[in-house]
């Protein structure tokens, strides 16, 4: 079988159609961005020529464009700037002239983020979910269409069968004025998103793409975290219900594999009022600029998820090894860390990432596999959705503390990677049980007798009769399923539990589900 190697690479502002990179292979040519100090009163966009030191600077280094990329006011990304210049050998002497002038904090080339993805033959087998415990955590919550993940990506088929249901939509710019920004987010008619890289308001890969090309990987990473799910169509995503906002960061007239705002898409996410940004993207590169984005989106109470790069290294790689950053590395059906997943203390979780099955762009209603930390990223940000859609109060820490606090320990799997592989794979379950114990305790029980003396029969009574088949699913308190039952109609009242008087001294949680309702309380035996 042949496997093809795609590389994705994520520019910054100026859409090159060549990826290559002449100069150095983890920065971008041609581009660099400056911040000046904070009480500087120096205001450079639009620029006319009054800094004569920067004058001479523009001249000698052949600059053709200068503006403010982020415009917050009152925050230090206001303070940055970046310009592309021609003279791309002389980067470093650039850099060293634009830091003598005295109001320029510092001054930097721009980071290549990469990501990289291994197609391989289609299957319709997501291990996944059951691997992280995803239909018990949907017993707790099934998300929210309130809760929007950003997907910043090259692009996203958002229009796809199975995505199409779960898209985030701009409702100030579906029913505002065309040509103009109605929601004052610096894009005009973005109703889906947006796409940075063309400034256009069409973030879906262009029209002659199919499934072998590049411009699959956004489409891919969103089903993972958002694919409609219990619509009788294509996959399930951990997310559930859970909106995705899509932000295109590629342009049309390149092959998909040179993305051309990686910091812009996060920062159009930020404006647009995404609760998480998924960025399944990564460079061994660091960047101030970057670290100063990632700041000002976490301090707006935005969750940050970043893939930790599929170069088998312990190297820190970016944005996942930032600060506000939850860092993800992949493991494979086995729990161990995939073979291409990079790690190291930076690492702060494992999920998820080989032989994933998601959706593709070919038709609009197409499925197959990838892997990669890009995979492993978006079961992340779905969980991150589902614990936001059950407690939109919680800041960024608390999100990933409850995200972190509720991993599986992988050590036993992994004895060459201890200390490297961050809390361990997530799990949706353990996620959601530590944290909602106190309220199944104070629903009104319907058990009874509760707790229970081992090999006595627990009965349910119904507020009213169901008219359909009660399912029963009995959870230990690691998540794992213990017993399962189905009873037909009886219309009666209390119903006896089967198989309960098996259960061995301990703490259980039993999920009823009938036509008209679904239940789910502690139930223990002593």
């Amino acid at each position: 079988m042949r496997i093809l190697l795609f590389t994705f690479v994520l520019f910054l502002a100026f859409p090159f159609t060549n990826s290559a990179q002449t100069v150095n292979p983890n920065y971008i040519d041609g581009i660099i961005q400056f911040k000046l100090n904070d009480n500087s009163t120096l205001e450079l966009d639009p620029y006319i020529n009054n800094v004569p030191a920067l004058n001479l600077i523009l001249t000698a280094y052949s600059v053709d464009t200068l503006f403010k990329p982020f415009k917050i006011p009152g925050t230090p990304l206001d303070k940055v700037y970046r310009i592309k210049f021609s003279s791309i050998n002389l980067v470093n002497n650039l850099i060293s002239d634009l830091e003598l002038i005295p109001d320029v904090e510092f001054a930097e080339k721009s980071p290549l983020y990469k990501t990289t993805s291994v197609p391989n033959d289609l299957q319709s087998n997501q291990w996944a979910l059951e691997k992280i415990s995803a239909t018990q955590a949907w017993g707790f919550t099934t998300g929210s269409s309130n809760v929007v993940i950003a997907i910043v990506d090259n692009a996203v088929k958002h229009s796809h069968e199975d995505l199409i249901g779960n898209r985030w939509v701009n409702s100030a710019e579906q029913g505002g004025l065309p040509a103009i920004d109605d929601d004052l987010n610096g894009k005009t008619d973005d109703i889906y998103g947006y796409d940075v890289a063309n400034n256009d308001n069409n973030p879906e890969p262009p029209g002659s793409s199919n499934n072998g090309s590049p411009f699959v990987h956004g489409t891919h990473v969103a089903g993972i975290a958002t694919a409609k799910t219990n619509n009788g169509v294509g996959i399930a995503s951990l997310g559930y219900n859970c909106s995705f906002m899509s932000v295109k960061c590629s342009p049309d007239n390149s092959d998909g594999q040179a993305l051309t705002g990686a910091q812009d898409g996060i920062y159009y996410a930020m404006r647009a009022g995404a609760d998480i940004i998924n960025m399944s993207f990564a460079s061994p590169a660091d960047a101030l600029v970057s670290q100063l984005v990632i700041n000002q989106a976490y301090s707006n109470g935005i969750v940050l998820i970043a893939g930790a790069g599929n170069e088998n290294t312990n190297t820190a790689y970016y944005p996942a090894a930032y600060n506000n950053v939850i860092a993800v590395g992949a493991t494979n059906e086995n729990d161990e860390k995939a073979s291409f997943s990079n790690y190291g203390n930076w690492v702060d979780v494992m999920a998820p990432g080989t032989n994933i099955y998601s959706t593709l762009i070919e038709g609009g209603n197409t499925y197959g596999n990838l892997q990669g930390t890009s995979m492993a990223t978006p079961f992340v940000s779905g969980l991150a959705g589902l614990v936001l859609a059950q407690n939109s109060n919680l800041n960024p820490n608390q999100v990933k503390d409850r995200i972190l606090n509720g991993c599986e320990n992988i050590d036993s799997y992994n004895s060459n990677y201890l200390g490297q592989i961050g809390a361990g794979r997530i799990n949706a379950w353990h996620t959601f049980s530590p944290a909602n114990i106190d309220n199944i305790q104070n629903t009104p029980n319907n058990l009874y007798p509760n707790p229970v003396k081992a090999g006595n029969l627990v009965r349910f009574s119904f507020d009213t009769n169901p008219n359909g088949p009660i399912n029963m699913e009995v959870y230990d308190v690691t998540g794992k399923l213990v017993l399962k039952h189905s009873t037909p109609t009886n219309n009666q009242s209390p119903l006896f539990i089967e198989g309960t008087e098996k259960l061995s001294p301990g703490t259980y949680f039993i999920q009823l589900n009938w036509t008209e309702s679904q239940l789910m309380q502690k139930l223990v035996v002593f």
